[in-house]
């Protein structure tokens, strides 16, 4: 049973994940209660690199990046495509949030009836130049594809198991604008969309 790590008492999963994320590549003390008695050992913990992770979306809500290499081995690469855009998780809250269907771990095949290959796909879609040929058809100029504020976006999602599904949201550019994330050498910059 584990007791503590770093001299903060754990309760569950998320407390083990809080008291340790500060800590990644040092060694702390771990307390576990085994045979009637507490132990203490002096435990690595892990500092995992992005590998190759540089870039990722929040996007409606849906945290997206390039499909990881781990996904590509268990779904099978699709032949001579792009890797894809994958969704990570679904923020709670979020216009994807708060629509039916919107999972983790599903990669979006198109948007719109546009195909997205990457997250410059997504980005361009973001900022309307998609070239959808809704775009525009509600006069407004507000909501991220620029067809008005109260337009929906048409996502096709396709899961580990390749079935594909069909999902529309509408667009909250103000509380949910789409935000890039970008590793540099000096660390994670964040650009917001404009638009």
């Amino acid at each position: 049973l584990l007791l503590s790590a770093n001299e903060q008492p754990l309760s569950g999963p998320v407390d083990l994940q809080l008291a340790l994320a500060p800590h990644a590549g040092t060694r702390i003390p771990l307390q576990v209660w085994r045979g009637n008695a507490i132990h203490t050992f002096g435990v690595d913990v892990a500092s995992l690199p992005a590998d190759g992770v540089d870039r990722c979306l929040c996007w409606h809500g849906m945290m997206c990046m390039t499909t990881p290499r781990a996904y590509e081995e268990v779904w099978g690469k699709r032949r001579g495509g792009p890797r894809g855009v994958t969704v990570l998780s679904v923020l709670l809250g979020s216009p994807s949030g708060e629509e039916e269907g919107f999972r983790s771990n599903t990669r979006i095949a198109a948007v719109d009836g546009q195909p997205i290959h990457d997250l410059g796909d997504l980005w361009n879609h973001g900022h309307g130049r998609n070239g959808s040929s809704g775009r525009g058809s509600s006069g407004g100029s507000g909501g991220l594809t620029g067809r008005g504020p109260q337009a929906s976006v048409v996502v096709s999602l396709v899961d580990g198991d390749g079935f594909v599904y069909v999902r529309s949201l509408c667009p909250d550019p103000v509380f949910w604008p789409t935000v890039e994330l970008r590793l540099t050498a000096s660390g994670w910059v964040r650009t917001i969309s404009s638009t």
